[in-house]
């Protein structure tokens, strides 16, 4: 599905307060959005403002946009793609960045330094687990163990 229809869908699911308050729910905010960010500014400030939110109508007059037919069941998976597709690009802009750091200022600890401190900032309120952070921990840990054992057995 084309990012703008994505977007569209979402959108298209926000015709009540309780829809817009179930997918702000699922974390859901203006910063997922690349192309429609602008639409779902207004209805969430409308909805602020009113109580309400605004009619299909008053969003495709203003905004000049289609709402294509939405599917209750899709609402959770168009967040989730939503989500992983806005970690995408921040993640691409990141590494970019620390590659022309790499490249352009050829500093090999500056741009691992920026990678390292700015890729968990991404991660923040996701579970990280130890076998992502830190893939050779088993392996030290087997390591560790055999020195101790041949300690213990002199």
């Amino acid at each position: 599905m084309e990012q703008r229809d994505l977007e569209l869908s979402l959108l298209a699911f926000a015709d009540s307060p309780e829809n817009l308050t179930y997918i702000k729910g699922l974390q859901v905010n203006e910063e997922l959005f690349t192309e429609h960010g602008d639409v779902f500014r207004f209805l969430d400030d409308y909805f602020k403002d009113y109580g309400k939110v605004p009619t299909h109508g008053i969003l495709e007059e203003r905004f000049s946009v289609h709402f294509p037919p939405i599917h209750d069941q899709d609402v959770a998976y168009y967040a989730q793609e939503l989500q992983k597709r806005a970690l995408y690009h921040k993640t691409n802009a990141v590494l970019e960045k620390g590659i022309h750091m790499l490249v352009d200022e050829d500093d090999p600890n500056k741009a691992i330094s920026y990678l390292t401190g700015e890729l968990p900032k991404l991660m923040r309120g996701k579970r990280i687990t130890k076998s992502i952070t830190d893939g050779d921990a088993l392996l030290r840990l087997d390591a560790y163990l055999e020195r101790q054992q041949a300690v213990k057995q002199g």
